[in-house]
């Protein structure tokens, strides 16, 4: 069997003894032992035991293109998880659903027919949205810490709001301000710190993604005895403490942090930027969602949000090539986006617009529209990479990798990018080969994106040539897209963004 060094690849300098139990006791033992079990065959028990156990995500695709390898044809893999659905899926009551969806091998893409959906979060949306602060706080402890960015909502009232309520309901209110767009580690061992010295007894975010994301990392941090970058970041372990609960009173919108587990994290150190998306467990509680707070945003920061909320829709509706609810969901969502952003930067108090655009960032990554789906996230772990570089907002670096991306996996997801073309930027198809619709619904979107006035390349970000190598090694590879990248691909895409 081949030397296999992927564990080494991604985490050897940072866990070594992961890497070498990975890459030399299961593969380069276990594997190996081919005159006791011969590889194919071992590859049909890996597929068997990752199906019967409910994991259905790339680890199942990843070993379905090894059996490949291995020998085992596309009508045997076929066989094999119809064969084995009857059984695992009986265990969780949705062998049917199993019969109707479609099997097809990773390079026909794999319809994740089996999935679960859980948001414990609760949301309060509207004008008067912050007085369900009574409703909630009496939940929680006496000791609050108040988590904010670098002072915006004192200026613009917010704060004097919060902390009337907060008083009111009898908490003593610990400060954590100064949260930085891209929250680092060592803000995070500061708040950390904060919450162990006062015994805090709930979180309180007031502000955009960045402070909820940074919430949540605090929260899973204050009762571990271990280093959390080093668990949490470099091993993705789960949290095995107590949670501190969190709560998000939101000023800006874009990352959908109020309603799922994200939570990113910088080590300009290390230069990684690594987002850990935890259970419902470290969701917020609750979210408060006023329109109105968003209105003296700068333009910047309203249009970066903007786009965040439109590719995160993008990294999901770009994968699978089955006939799937999820898509049209996010049809309707993109469409949305672009009429809605379209007001908003010629009125940026148009309530309406920016009430359906904070709707839309929260339904945008709220975990629905990604049900059923492979889901692609390379534009944000390439605009994560560029960020531990650059410190430059997050949704900026999105916008500046996104469409060389995008460009370069077209050929392999030729029928999303036409369907995207028709259904979202109404290209008239007719006459038309299926490579030119694809490519004119990229120039729409291109055209609007700098419509809206965003970053379109890594130059204007401060990135040089000389940081790109680096940029690529940073790059996690993700495989839910239509063409698994290597580092040479990375490292082209990321040059073709200068």
């Amino acid at each position: 069997m081949k030397k296999v060094t992927a564990g080494r690849d991604a985490l050897g300098d940072f866990a070594p003894k992961f890497a070498e139990l990975n890459d030399d006791v299961l593969f380069g033992e276990v594997w190996s032992r081919e005159d006791k079990l011969p590889a194919r065959d071992r590859s049909i028990v890996t597929v068997t035991a990752l199906m019967a156990s409910g994991v259905l995500d790339s680890s199942l695709a990843f070993h379905i293109g090894e059996a490949k390898k291995n020998g085992v044809t596309k009508e045997e893999m076929a066989e094999i998880l119809t064969h084995v659905a009857f059984y695992a899926g009986r265990k969780h009551g949705q062998h049917s659903a199993w019969q109707k969806k479609s099997i097809r091998t990773k390079e026909e893409n794999i319809m994740l027919g089996n999935f679960e959906y859980s948001n414990p979060t609760k949301l309060y949306f509207g004008e008067d949205s912050l007085c369900s602060l009574n409703k909630e706080l009496p939940k929680y402890g006496k000791n609050v810490q108040l988590i904010y960015g670098g002072g915006s909502i004192k200026k613009n009232g917010i704060y004097d709001q919060v902390m009337e309520l907060l008083k009111s309901n009898g908490k003593v209110v610990i400060e954590d301000g100064g949260v930085m767009p891209n929250p680092t580690v060592e803000k995070l061992r500061e708040g950390v710190r904060i919450a162990r010295e006062n015994h805090v007894d709930f979180l309180l975010a007031v502000g955009g993604g960045s402070c909820c994301d940074y919430a949540k990392a605090v929260s899973v941090s204050v009762h571990c005895d271990e280093d959390p970058w080093e668990k949490y970041y470099i091993r993705f372990e789960e949290p095995d403490c107590e949670i501190v609960p969190v709560g998000c009173v939101l000023t800006m919108v874009g990352t959908g942090s109020e309603m799922n587990g994200g939570a990113v994290i910088t080590n300009h150190d290390q230069k990684l930027k690594i987002g850990h998306v935890f259970g419902d467990a470290v969701m917020p509680k609750f979210a408060i969602l006023n329109p109105k707070f968003t209105f003296t945003l700068p333009k910047e920061q309203m249009v970066a949000g903007i786009y965040d909320i439109f590719n995160h829709i993008c990294e999901q509706y770009f994968s699978g090539e089955d006939d799937n609810t999820s898509d049209y969901i996010s049809e309707a969502l993109m469409k949305s986006v672009i009429h809605s952003s379209r007001i908003a930067i010629q009125n940026p108090e148009d309530y309406e617009a920016r009430s359906n655009i904070m709707w839309a960032a929260t339904w945008a990554l709220n975990t629905l529209v990604s049900r059923g789906k492979s889901t692609d996230w390379m534009v944000h772990m390439l605009g994560q990479a560029v960020g531990a570089y650059t410190d430059a907002t997050h949704g900026m670096t999105l916008s500046a990798v996104s469409l060389p991306y995008y460009r370069y996996i077209m050929p392999y997801g030729l029928s999303k990018f036409c369907r995207f073309a028709v259904n979202v930027w109404e290209v008239n198809p007719a006459g038309k080969a299926d490579e030119q619709v694809a490519r004119e619904g990229l120039s729409c979107m291109e055209v609007w994106m700098k419509e809206l006035g965003l970053t379109m390349n890594l130059h204007e970000l401060g990135a040089t040539e000389e940081m790109l190598q680096g940029i690529a090694n940073g790059t996690l590879i993700m495989e839910g897209g239509y063409k698994v990248l290597n580092h040479d691909e990375v490292l082209e895409i990321v040059k073709n963004s200068l």
